[in-house]
């Protein structure tokens, strides 16, 4: 330390306003840094998880239809309409195989593109519940309001 004191007042003036200057152009860089990965968060929260919930809406949208569906099946199966529950339950795989299953593929394909860890995305897929029977009364008693 003997060596500062015996430095002039305009090197140790210079001395310590390099030090500052160092300091602050320091701290910049690590600001600027700072805010691009902000930045980069922002960008992602605002746009990322829109196209997965734009799907998922569909989804339900989808399955509003097949409660629809299976609604009218129920109507109409004490009555012993066999026909016209026939017809509804055709109507309800065609809705579930054309409207559904290109949804929920639509809405996995966003999660993939997304920066959702494991976690996340199997919360969010495990809250979606599929139809795996096939017969009209396992649909009915699945989708029963």
């Amino acid at each position: 330390m003997k060596w500062f004191r015996n430095l002039k007042i305009k090197s140790k003036m210079l001395v310590s306003f390099g030090l500052v200057v160092l300091m602050v152009v320091f701290l910049a860089v690590y600001a600027i840094i700072k805010l691009r990965g902000v930045d980069d968060d922002f960008t992602y929260a605002i746009h990322a998880p829109m196209e997965a919930e734009m799907q998922m809406t569909e989804f339900l949208s989808a399955t509003r239809e097949l409660r629809r569906i299976v609604s009218g099946m129920i109507m109409y199966a004490p009555k012993n309409d066999a026909a016209r529950v026939d017809a509804m339950y055709k109507s309800a795989i065609e809705t579930y195989d054309e409207i559904g299953v290109k949804a929920l593929n639509d809405f996995e394909a966003a999660l993939k593109n997304t920066r959702l860890n494991k976690a996340d995305a199997d919360s969010i897929a495990s809250a979606i519940i599929l139809p795996t029977s096939s017969s009209p009364a396992e649909i009915a008693a699945t989708f029963a309001i």
